[in-house]
């Protein structure tokens, strides 16, 4: 697909790799629309892409709620959008006992629910355009259980089947659906986990590289997983 004039959707675009995401679709002359729940620091971001000469629309909401994935979705069809980059996700790390009901409700509603909803919401308007991509942040955490991480694992190991399934469903429309499996990344994920240790952990500008240059395939090649382990593990 050539970028360049393409609309993306970024949820979760204010810090970390949403960031990195957003400012490399832009270096490659994509107009954008970007989402988080911190109105500040997304406008910072926006501020940055449009300095690279590209049109830029901001929504500061909560993806779990519905009327931000309303408001998403309408400002995805006014501008054409072309690729959906689901991105926002939080992580609880604890032992199993620990797990209330709120922490399962809460990463469960943002990790899964969100990510579905507004895929589903967007798909129709995405068939049209013949030629289409989403993009799931998923997590090399989906692909194996860890100690202390059993909410987490569990709604990326639910967002791995989804987004397999996904692609099965959508590939006759010319929908691309790339499963993104990165390893610890250094972003903004671990800010409420006391003294917990990202030495070793992935730049979040180098992850955004690859994803955006799995993008410029043509409509006859696809890069359905991107597994990216640190070395150093």
């Amino acid at each position: 697909m050539e970028l360049k004039g393409k609309t993306v959707l970024i949820t979760g675009a204010s810090k970390g790799l949403g960031k990195e995401l957003s400012l490399g679709f832009a270096a490659e002359g994509c107009n954008l629309i970007l989402n988080s729940r911190g109105k500040d620091s997304l406008e910072r971001v926006a501020e940055e892409c449009k300095r690279m000469g590209v049109f830029c629309e901001t929504f500061a909401g909560d993806i779990t709620e519905n009327r931000t994935i309303d408001s998403l979705s309408e400002i995805s069809k006014r501008k054409g959008l072309d690729i959906l980059v689901n991105n926002a996700g939080m992580i609880i790390i604890q032992p199993v006992e620990k797990n209330t009901e709120k922490d399962i409700a809460d990463i469960f509603s943002l990790n899964v629910f969100a990510q579905i909803k507004i895929t589903q919401k967007l798909l129709p308007f995405l068939k049209s355009k013949k030629e289409a991509q989403i993009i799931n942040i998923v997590s090399n955490s989906g692909l194996e259980g860890r100690s202390n991480m059993s909410l987490y694992c569990s709604t990326k190991f639910a967002l791995k089947g989804y987004t397999d399934s996904l692609r099965k469903e959508v590939t006759k429309y010319g929908i691309k659906v790339l499963g993104v499996y990165p390893g610890g990344i250094r972003t903004n994920l671990f800010d409420e986990i006391k003294d917990y240790n990202m030495s070793g952990f992935m730049d979040p500008k180098e992850i955004a590289r690859i994803v955006v240059e799995a993008c410029k395939l043509s409509k006859n090649a696809s890069v359905d997983d991107l597994l990216i382990n640190r070395t150093n593990k």
